[in-house]
């Protein structure tokens, strides 16, 4: 998941629309805490490199959902903090 910013910021329109944010969702959605926690940590950034893309709906819900308790409670003050600030 580090990684997925980088490697969108040279990907055409087409791969960052459809196989980028595919691969972003199932991670946001993943049963492991730590890819979660990853895939949180870059969305922002992903998002940022959709600028002249069709960003997908999915993408800004998982952001806004950030927020949220649920994603919150994802990390402890040990770990990585994904509070909004």
């Amino acid at each position: 998941m580090d990684t997925i910013v980088e490697i969108s910021k040279f990907s055409s329109s087409k791969i960052k629309e459809t196989e980028l944010t595919e691969l972003l969702v199932n991670c946001l959605k993943d049963q492991s805490k730590w890819v979660k926690m990853a895939a949180y940590k870059n969305l922002g950034p992903f998002i940022v490199t959709l600028e002249f893309c069709h960003a997908s709906e999915k993408l800004f819900d998982h952001y806004i959902k950030m927020t949220d308790p649920t994603v919150n409670s994802l990390s402890n003050e040990n770990e990585v903090n994904l509070k909004a600030k």
